[in-house]
């Protein structure tokens, strides 16, 4: 009797154990290194927020922080690969640059850029800033090698590839949304029958 009452109490315990891991596990966690680099490349204090459920190519902002972006926890898991210095093939390189350039556009609208992810103005502008941020950003992410590529790979994919970035042909050197951040790469042409439907 007594080794069945420990039995059920052990069961109990091992549920609660798991339980509790699964709800934190669930529960969205601050990545503290890349909040460095968006408050490094925005020049303000932002808050990162990794997020299980959130789609990879959204950002949005964790009610808890005044001023902070959230991300998909795919897209954290990538640049945290990068900064374990994982060296991507040159496939590879355009999710990290496109993980990077989300990252970038979601701290930039949190700065008050734009309106925290919603396609508009200031997320176009928020987006070309984040080009123009990306070859330091990489830097600071732990990508020493190719920061230059990983910026070149977003200009020319991942700025047309995801709609919410709001791309623009605005957005070129010397254009009206340069903000004079030094090198940045010349964003490819619009894909043909980009933005007709």
């Amino acid at each position: 009797m007594k080794s069945r009452f420990f039995a059920i109490i052990a069961l109990v315990a091992w549920g609660w154990l798991i339980g509790t891991n699964v709800a934190q596990a669930a529960e969205p966690s601050e990545n503290a290194r890349l909040g460095v680099v968006a408050t490094v490349a925005t020049g303000r204090t932002i808050k990162v927020v990794c997020e299980l459920g959130l789609h990879p190519n959204v950002w949005g902002w964790d009610s808890r922080f005044p001023r902070s972006v959230s991300i998909s926890a795919v897209r954290c898991r990538q640049l945290d690969a990068l900064a374990g210095g994982l060296r991507p093939q040159a496939k590879a390189k355009r999710d990290f640059a496109e993980a990077l350039g989300i990252l970038l556009t979601g701290a930039n609208n949190a700065s008050g850029l734009g309106n925290y992810g919603f396609a508009g103005e200031g997320t176009a502008i928020a987006s070309c800033k984040a080009i123009q941020q990306l070859e330091q950003a990489a830097k600071l992410t732990g990508a020493p090698h190719y920061p230059r590529a990983l910026a070149v790979s977003f200009a020319q994919y991942g700025y047309w590839d995801v709609p919410l970035l709001s791309p623009t042909t605005d957005c070129y050197p010397s254009g009206p949304m340069d903000f004079n951040l030094g090198w940045w790469p010349n964003p490819q042409p619009p894909p043909p029958g980009y933005g007709k439907g």
